[in-house]
């Protein structure tokens, strides 16, 4: 399979990878990693038979799954955000779909756990279902009923409630109610969880 283009790349923003795209007469192409490709040192119009080349995608897969590795133990992330990451690091879709299907294999990613995570990170952190919700379609993950059951949001809300008017204490009372409003809107609690807390506050 002869070489018709070699280019060097710049990945920023995804992984800050250094790559080399090299396309083949046939239209298909490898997305080498700097490393890699000091070793090979492949160049236009040179020939890359079949086993050099397969070869030469087993080492790209061993250095992308490594990347991967890295990649999830920063934090639980969904197949979708993965697929993301590595898209804008020049991987092949076909490589992509392997690394994913493995991560699934070895147990290592869970779009469940991911989402469990999410939604226990940021009720902890008191933000209402409505922003969860948002946060859970942003990382690729499909919403169910019982994702967010067994979260008291109402008690959760008052919580927040209590907070914002302690530390705004100096404004006059009508005034940091609508603040406050506002506020507990602005971090994802619907109308009718707001009014709910609201009414057990001013019991």
């Amino acid at each position: 399979m002869k070489i018709v283009k070699v280019e060097k790349v710049n990945i920023t923003g995804l992984g800050n990878a250094k790559r080399t795209i090299i396309r083949y007469e046939d239209g298909s192409a490898d997305s080498i990693p700097a490393r890699l490709f000091r070793k090979y040192r492949f160049a236009e119009g040179d020939d890359v038979d079949a086993l050099e080349r397969e070869a030469l995608r087993k080492e790209i897969f061993s250095f992308e799954w490594s990347y991967l590795l890295h990649f999830l133990e920063k934090a639980p992330k969904s197949s979708q955000e993965i697929r993301k990451r590595l898209s804008g690091r020049g991987d092949a879709l076909e490589m992509i779909d392997r690394l994913i299907a493995l991560a699934f294999e070895e147990h290592i990613i869970s779009d469940d756990d991911t989402k469990e995570v999410l939604v226990r990170s940021y009720f902890g952190k008191g933000f209402g279902p409505s922003y969860i919700k948002m946060k859970i379609a942003e990382k690729g993950l499909k919403y169910e009923k019982n994702d967010l059951e067994g979260y008291d949001f109402v008690a959760s809300c008052a919580e927040e409630y209590r907070k914002y008017v302690k530390t705004h204490g100096h404004l006059p009372a009508k005034k940091i109610r609508i603040a406050a409003l506002n506020y507990l809107t602005r971090r994802g609690f619907p109308f009718e969880v707001i009014k709910r807390a609201l009414g057990d506050e001013d019991e």
